[in-house]
């Protein structure tokens, strides 16, 4: 047998567009360590989004003016579904989006090898969490 060969645990960050002419030639951004905390890759898409999509005064004016940044990075949401059947959304730590189109998403992913087809990674993303409080009892 053929030993198996796995790949990393790691934060991947990329370009996504909802449309060919906001479309990036190289959509990876950066790999990032697994042991970075959500605030900390925020962080970096924060900083990498200005970094390239700001002119110089936009990047002076949200530098001093934090407020006023329009695309300040954001958790993606998690569903939970409570007894009665309501659904809420929750901030999901496990993505971060920065951005319109084209915008930065950052998720943590499994499995991260390289490959000599396009875009030179391959990856399994991590799921996005679901609970479901449906059906498991409750206080009267």
């Amino acid at each position: 047998m053929g030993k198996s060969v796995t790949g990393y645990r790691a934060w991947l960050v990329r370009w996504e567009w909802s449309a060919n002419h906001a479309r990036i030639d190289n959509p990876i951004i950066a790999v990032l360590s697994p042991q970075f905390s959500d605030k900390e890759v925020a962080n970096f898409v924060d900083r990498f989004y200005a970094a390239t999509m700001y002119t110089p005064a936009e990047m002076l004016t949200f530098m001093r003016e934090p407020r006023l940044n329009p695309y300040r990075s954001t958790r993606g949401t998690a569903t939970i579904i409570q007894e009665s059947g309501k659904v809420i959304q929750v901030p999901y730590g496990g993505q971060i989006i920065c951005g319109q189109n084209p915008h930065i998403v950052a998720t943590q992913v499994l499995d991260l090898r390289s490959t000599e087809e396009d875009p030179g990674l391959t990856w399994i993303e991590l799921p996005v969490p679901t609970l479901d409080f449906r059906g498991r009892g409750g206080v009267d």
